[in-house]
């Protein structure tokens, strides 16, 4: 689903980079100029440079500049960066899905209220 997503535009993702090595890596979805983020990994070895805030500002300045996003959502959940970085706090519908089968169907149902999507069409 990941795939297709990123062929589709929605999945984006954002490094941060040292030379070669990746110290910070982003994943989140864009859909209907709105794009969800979450941070999925920096290296911890790097935490006193804090690797994650230099990647969410960078991050940030990319969308901001793409021109298809007004509105960067950073999900459910409060943390320093986000209370630094966020102006407006609203709240989220959460979905629960158990079993790998309810999870995929949820999945699905999100995505198609999100974007119309549906297997089989483009």
């Amino acid at each position: 689903m990941l795939e297709q997503l990123a062929a589709d535009g929605h999945a984006r993702h954002h490094l941060l980079k040292a030379g070669d090595r990746v110290i910070a890596f982003a994943l989140g979805l864009h859909f209907g100029r709105t794009f969800f983020y979450q941070l999925t990994a920096f290296d911890p070895e790097l935490s006193r440079h804090e690797p994650g805030r230099v990647l969410v500002a960078g991050m940030l300045r990319a969308e901001i500049e793409s021109g298809d996003t007004d509105l960067i959502d950073m999900l459910p959940g409060t943390t320093k960066v986000k209370q630094d970085f966020c102006n407006e706090r609203f709240g989220h519908q959460r979905l629960r899905a158990h079993g790998a089968s309810g999870l995929a169907s949820g999945l699905r149902r999100l995505l198609w209220r999100l974007t119309g999507w549906r297997p089989g069409r483009r």
